[in-house]
């Protein structure tokens, strides 16, 4: 499992060195758990919620251009999971969030 230090460290320096989405997999160095500019893969349809450990809100993830998110080690089940992502609003106009995920 990929620890948790190291996926909070990498993913907002993606965001910090602009990096595009397929960039992004390769600076974190981990496949995401979801990622929508892979639409060939069959991603899970996840109910989120903002971790408010970190955030009280969430990007508006529908109309994201692209979207990707690594699970956090922890939960056992998907609901309860903690998630850090990144969404984008063009190639290079990213930003880090924080979920939890809520239900499957």
């Amino acid at each position: 499992m990929v620890e948790d230090d190291y996926l909070l460290r990498r993913v907002p320096e993606a965001v910090e060195r602009h990096a595009r989405p397929l960039d992004a997999i390769s600076f974190v160095g981990r496949e995401p758990t979801v990622d929508t500019t892979d639409f060939a893969k069959d991603h899970p349809e996840l109910d989120l919620e903002p971790d408010t450990a970190y955030d009280d809100t969430l990007p508006d993830l529908e109309k994201a251009s692209h979207v990707m998110y690594w699970v956090r080690p922890g939960a056992i089940t998907w609901a309860g999971q903690r998630v850090i992502g990144i969404v984008w609003n063009g190639e290079r106009d990213a930003q880090v969030f924080h979920a939890i995920v809520t239900k499957q």
